[in-house]
């Protein structure tokens, strides 16, 4: 019994130097300057716009030569239906590429072109890709602009923290000082401003992962649609 007092004891003595730990490094009242995004905060390198050429495999060339205009898949409803079904963020690659195979064997139906009709998908498919990595960059964008704003109100809050003084805020509501903030005030805008930044790097990674996936994706189709040609 004595053993395992003394053990417990020890346990907890070492938990609570463990949550103060926490405490201190975690607090939200840290005079430590934060910091915004950097401008392309993303691991994987800015490259927009992709290219069929960036994720063509080295099979059937002459596709890549053969690539009609920019916007011409939209024109064609059943490649249409195929580019869309297969960008949808719901889909998988692999459920893209089946895609691409039915579409394949639909389009060696008498009366059809198939290698055309698949080039065309091709097309498409780099367009659409391209267009929905836009919007994310652009939320990338809008993420960094975010966290320059508020990494300034985050050291604003901390360098008012500390040049508190009883001439220039009061440290409680409840001191008669109505002119201004009060240190309270002041440490719940910090707080908040600082789990803000945070979210706002949360967003931002995710962005970067959708960016990193939206790649992959687009090579699993191509690579799909080549495979169609043989």
């Amino acid at each position: 019994m004595l053993v395992v007092s003394a053990g417990r004891s020890v346990l907890e003595a070492v938990g609570r130097v463990a949550f103060v730990l926490f405490l201190a490094s975690a607090s939200p009242w840290s005079t430590q300057a934060a910091e915004p995004l950097k401008d392309w905060p993303c691991k994987e390198p800015l490259v927009a716009p992709l290219t069929a050429a960036m994720v063509w495999p080295d099979r059937h060339p002459e596709a890549l030569a053969a690539l009609p205009a920019e916007r011409a898949w939209e024109a064609d409803p059943r490649v249409r239906d195929l580019v869309e079904y297969a960008l949808n963020p719901e889909n998988t690659p692999t459920l893209g590429a089946e895609a691409i195979a039915r579409f394949a064997r639909e389009a060696g139906e008498p009366g059809r072109d198939r290698r055309a009709e698949l080039t065309l998908a091709l097309s498409g498919v780099v367009d659409l890709t391209n267009r929905l990595r836009g919007i994310m960059v652009e939320g990338v964008g809008l993420n960094v602009v975010r966290s320059k704003i508020l990494a300034e109100e985050v050291n604003a809050n901390s360098a008012a923290l500390t040049q508190v003084s009883g001439d220039t805020m009061s440290s409680d509501k409840g001191s008669g000082n109505t002119g201004g903030p009060t240190v309270s005030d002041v440490r719940q805008a910090r707080f908040w401003n600082l789990r803000r930044l945070d979210k706002t790097e949360d967003d931002a990674a995710m962005i970067c992962r959708k960016l990193a996936y939206s790649e992959r994706k687009l090579r699993t189709l191509a690579q799909a649609v080549s495979q169609a040609m043989d």
